[in-house]
């Protein structure tokens, strides 16, 4: 069995790119016992837009035990073409990614280049974010079309992460740095994102989420010190990491 997962190295790692992906992998790399069973981790370096940190990406995943990683073979672009010549632009404009995001062309055919990715890859499965389900039934119909094989979705047990900061929006490192949390973050950087989280419902709703994750349930009605146990908790589990 082969399951790849795909990794823009954009920037820094933040917690809502490991629970809601690299995490699973990691379970699954580690529970497998047969030697042809892969997880795939894959640089996808043709989506990124800066190219000078490949090789930092690289090390970080190495860095959080990722056996197999590779980056993204030039052949993707040649079948992202070569699929171009029967897909409409339609298609593409209705998913999501590009309803809600910058109208460029990237943003337009980022989706063509995840299926060459994966068809070219030849897995059983790719492990996806939860926003990522609709560019996996655009993959299967490419595939299918295309007489390809069709990979399963396999998705993080993890419910969508929010940003620190505004808590009504996804985690994401195009809203900036103070919306994340960095696995990489200083102590310093930490305290201060966890400690000006707003308190309002819908804040204390996602940093009960957050807490979770590390295993403990935040006290609404002890914000401060709820807070401080968040750091200590994400300060252990990183160390854990490493």
């Amino acid at each position: 069995m082969k399951i790849l997962l795909g990794i823009q190295p954009t920037w820094r790692l933040h917690i809502g790119n490991y629970f809601g992906a690299l995490k699973k992998g990691l379970e699954m790399q580690n529970s497998f016992t047969d030697e042809d069973d892969i997880v795939q981790f894959m640089i996808a370096n043709h989506h990124a837009n800066n190219n000078d940190d490949w090789w930092v990406f690289y090390e970080t995943l190495k860095n959080l035990w990722c056996t197999e990683v590779d980056y993204q073979p030039y052949e993707s672009l040649e079948l992202f073409y070569q699929l171009a010549h029967t897909t409409m632009v339609a298609d593409l404009a209705r998913l999501p990614q590009y309803a809600t995001k910058e109208k460029t062309l990237h943003m337009l055919s980022y989706p063509l280049l995840m299926t060459a990715d994966i068809i070219l890859s030849d897995c059983d499965g790719v492990i996806v974010g939860d926003d990522q389900e609709s560019h996996m039934h655009f993959y299967r119909e490419i595939a299918r079309r295309n007489g390809y094989k069709e990979a399963i979705t396999i998705k993080s047990d993890t419910p969508r992460i929010m940003s620190i900061k505004d808590p009504s929006k996804k985690m994401s490192k195009s809203l900036w740095d103070e919306h994340c949390i960095y696995l990489d973050d200083s102590l310093e950087q930490l305290t201060e994102k966890i400690m000006k989280a707003p308190t309002t419902p819908e804040g204390i709703e996602n940093l009960k989420s957050i807490s979770r994750l590390y295993g403990f349930q935040y006290n609404e009605t002890k914000n401060k010190e709820s807070k401080e146990w968040l750091i200590k908790a994400i300060c252990n589990y990183i160390y854990a990491l490493k």
